[in-house]
């Protein structure tokens, strides 16, 4: 799956496996509740913005550090109650 703008809900847990962030993406639940979790994101030196509000956030992966392309251009986790990344976490400016 590619991801590409804003993946959005309004207080509705958000589950996407594994993808390719096509473009600059921000995945969100809102201010209120909601949990995001992912599978391993390849970032193509994407941005990548996180917000659970008050939820939780589960990362497997977010790029790879090689190659270096593979790699996130920035990422940003704006709100969340806990955040976890179970694996390699590669980008530009966290």
């Amino acid at each position: 799956m590619t991801l590409n703008g804003t993946v959005a809900t309004t207080g509705t847990n958000l589950d996407l496996g594994a993808a390719t962030l096509g473009a600059a993406v921000t995945v969100t639940t809102g201010a209120g509740a909601g949990d995001i979790t992912t599978g391993a994101l390849t970032a193509a030196s994407n941005a990548l913005t996180l917000v659970a509000g008050t939820g939780s956030t589960t990362v497997a992966s977010v790029g790879n550090a090689i190659p270096a392309t593979d790699a996130a251009s920035t990422l940003t986790v704006t709100s969340s109650s806990d955040t976890t990344f179970t694996g390699v976490v590669s980008a530009a400016d966290i």
